[in-house]
């Protein structure tokens, strides 16, 4: 069942009212666009780089959104180069590449071909209650949570340390 954008721009703009003082903090620039369930928010690793996430809020909250990392230079979409990366076998920035998080539309194989996971329920807003490896999920199931949690993923340098490609 199609959400209608009118419907998933609204609960989209409801939850981005919440991460104003989360981005204050951590000097986020949010970019939202005035008519789609569609938003950019530009943040930083503690190396200083500077990473783009593009997110798709189409179907929002039947389904999760869908993250893209968007290169700063070269504006290159989805690419290695323009993913965040750990050497540590740490899975949150997969190789495939995406955010491996039942939060993000990517993580799913319906969505994306190379994803890691078909094995996630999804539909129905079951990707806000999941129980995925372990962890409950749940507690990540807003916008701002799912920004924070991406955000401090980059402020550690034990789970980030370079771009995925040069």
């Amino acid at each position: 069942m199609a959400v209608d954008p009118k419907v998933s721009h609204a609960f989209m703009l409801s939850e981005l009212a919440d991460v104003g003082e989360l981005g204050e903090r951590y000097g986020w620039k949010l970019r939202v666009r005035e008519s789609e369930p569609h938003f950019e928010v530009t943040m930083r690793a503690h190396t200083e780089e500077l990473f783009i996430l593009d997110v798709c809020c189409a179907n929002y909250r039947e389904l999760p959104p869908y993250f893209e990392f968007v290169h700063p230079d070269t504006k290159e979409r989805g690419t290695p180069k323009a993913y965040p990366f750990k050497d540590n076998g740490d899975s949150f920035f997969h190789t495939a590449p995406c955010i491996c998080a039942p939060f993000n539309r990517k993580a799913y194989k319906f969505a994306f071909p190379n994803a890691p996971h078909g094995d996630w329920p999804y539909g129905n807003g079951e990707w806000a209650t999941s129980n995925a490896n372990g962890y409950d999920w749940s507690n990540v199931s807003r916008l701002g949570d799912m920004l924070m949690v991406i955000q401090k993923r980059l402020s550690d340098p034990r789970y980030y340390n370079r771009r995925m490609a040069a």
